[in-house]
């Protein structure tokens, strides 16, 4: 499960830094923050959806409970960012390369943001935040796409797997 989890959590990083080094040489801020139809309402609350996300996910998984993403209260410019999304990400891999395999059997136990309690097999933590990450990636490229960006890139898992 260990190395399944390192390949995850590194697409997951490979993953970021292609759609974060796209947005940083080809989309400006006003483009950023432009509303478009999607799950999240700009390029940029998307993908600091994705960051709060993987920061709460990290918080539980550390023994925290969170109920605010690292986004909230942040008052960085973009490429400040863009480096404390790589960074946090990073910090699964992190977390995983430090842990024994038996730690990804054991039981999480935790609330969600709205207090609601459960409890998850550690390691399907861990990928349920990493497909999460993807589908708001792909949500990241449609968003792109309604931009008028026509050459986009693979971020699939077998792109970074061919790597």
């Amino acid at each position: 499960m260990k190395s399944l989890l390192l390949n995850y959590t590194n697409y997951n990083v490979w993953a970021n830094d292609r759609i974060i080094t796209f947005l940083k040489d080809n989309v400006s801020d006003e483009q950023l923050d432009k509303e478009i139809v999607s799950s999240f309402p700009s390029l940029r609350k998307t993908l600091f959806h994705i960051w709060d996300a993987e920061g709460i996910w990290l918080a539980r998984l550390n023994g925290n409970s969170s109920s605010l993403g690292s986004s909230h209260g942040f008052n960085g410019n973009t490429e400040d960012g863009y480096s404390a999304i790589l960074s946090n990400s990073k910090k699964f891999v992190a977390l995983v390369e430090a842990k024994e395999e038996t730690y990804f059997q054991q039981l999480l136990l935790y609330a969600n943001i709205k207090g609601d309690k459960f409890e998850n097999i550690i390691h399907d933590a861990i990928q349920h935040c990493m497909n999460h990450s993807t589908f708001h990636r792909g949500q990241i490229i449609m968003m792109l796409r309604q931009l008028g960006f026509t050459k986009l890139f693979a971020t699939d898992y077998i792109a970074f797997r061919r790597q």
